[in-house]
């Protein structure tokens, strides 16, 4: 058991580390989905934002606005493959070659072959696509004209078409993706600031912890463990090592070892990590949201500055919330601005209750609605197989109404 030492290192914090105190929070108890995000966000303070190659931030979210540090394009290019022309027409003789980085200027009347991409020559006032020219002979010299019937219209992109120096490209409390990244990469712009991307813990429990008492839960804590990354990973919370944790000794004395990841999330032994939660100091948070399955879950601020989520242990209950929480905590920590949920329509369920939202496992059918995976009752890990998204299905939600989905990993 860790003992009084043990509990004053973890409430001192990680070596080198600063904490500043925060004024307790009041616990949400057994607090609804629909609050859950904003009680999640005035409970826990955004991390520290730090500047991160843009390519390494994937999963991470802006604490700054990402600025286009040159223009696209950087000087005037030819949109189609086609005729760099120099002067108003109404012919012009070509020149020899195809345009280059090393093609001198055009003089008036005046043109040359162009690839799509190429910068145009100095003194161009034009470029004409393939399909929009003829030849002709005038005075016994092959030229360039217009072809009958095309419109008079201009190939070139321009110099900032698409934006200029110093424009926002993505705005702060975006989530960095790949769009983000390779907008960035065509802006030049290298390194951005960032919160993330979040890091956790995982200790996995044999689901039977707490003071002695054996609840006798059927469980095996391999049907977590191996895929509980790839369900973090779609809140955008990386995880490293997973921890086996057979007894409640060794899960208190994990407490007292020094940590870097930001979250910890602890799957079983709710009861235990209750009782360590209150030894330690720790600040609870929520304690229970409204939703079935995977309502009985703890979610608190270690006096070392750490955020820790418990799940229940069975993995359906497991997986439900840490897609339903997780997502919350990431967007709390991390000050993302939450996107618009994806919502759809399930025509094979209605709610249960009146005061609990259920959380069902669903695959899209014909007509762009949604079916559950499973018979009505508790959802299995099976029922997940085939699952595409976990809808919640609001209090006293009717069949046919608009759920909120969160896709599942594939």
């Amino acid at each position: 058991m860790v003992g009084v030492d043990g509990l004053q290192q973890v409430a001192a914090g990680a070596a080198g580390k600063t904490i500043t105190a925060d004024p307790v929070p009041e616990c949400a108890a057994r607090i609804s989905v629909a609050d859950l995000g904003p009680a999640v966000r005035r409970g826990l303070r955004p991390i520290a934002p730090a500047t991160r190659l843009l390519s390494d931030a994937v999963g991470a979210t802006l604490a700054r606005p990402l600025l286009a540090q040159t223009a696209e394009p950087s000087v005037d290019t030819a949109a189609r493959d086609g005729y760099a022309v120099s002067g108003p027409g109404p012919y012009w003789v070509v020149r020899a070659g195809r345009v280059s980085t090393t093609t001198p200027a055009l003089a008036v009347g005046e043109a040359a072959r162009i690839t799509a991409g190429t910068s145009t020559p100095l003194c161009t006032t034009a470029v004409i696509r393939d399909a929009h020219v003829e030849f002709a002979r005038v005075l016994g010299q092959a030229v360039l004209m217009r072809a009958a019937g095309a419109p008079k219209s201009d190939d070139t992109r321009v110099r900032g078409a698409q934006w200029h120096a110093g424009m926002v490209l993505a705005s702060a409390g975006m989530r960095v993706g790949p769009a983000v990244v390779s907008v960035g990469s065509s802006a030049r712009v290298g390194q951005a600031s960032v919160r993330g991307p979040l890091s956790a813990d995982v200790l996995v429990t044999s689901g039977r912890l707490g003071r002695g008492v054996n609840r006798g839960a059927q469980w095996a804590p391999d049907a977590v463990a191996p895929v509980i990354s790839d369900f973090l990973r779609a809140c955008d919370i990386r995880s490293g090592k997973v921890w086996p944790m057979s007894d409640g000794e060794l899960l208190r004395s994990w407490f007292a070892l020094p940590a870097d990841a930001e979250v910890v999330v602890v799957v079983g032994a709710l009861e235990e990590v209750r009782f360590l939660l209150a030894e330690i100091a720790a600040d609870l948070l929520v304690d229970g949201v409204r939703m079935r399955p995977g309502g009985d879950q703890l979610l608190a601020r270690l006096p070392d500055g750490r955020t820790l989520l418990a799940v229940p242990a069975d993995p359906f209950e497991a997986i439900a919330a840490l897609m339903v929480t997780g997502r919350r905590v990431l967007e709390a920590l991390t000050a993302r601005d939450p996107v618009p949920p994806m919502l759809g329509r399930l025509v094979d369920r209605c709610a249960a209750t009146a005061d609990l939202t259920e959380v069902v496992p669903v695959g899209q059918v014909g007509g762009g609605v949604w079916r559950a995976t499973g018979p009505v009752g508790i959802p299995h890990l099976a029922h997940l197989v085939e699952a595409q998204a976990l809808a919640l299905l609001p209090p006293g939600g009717t069949r046919g109404a608009l759920a909120e989905l969160i896709p599942l990993p594939r």
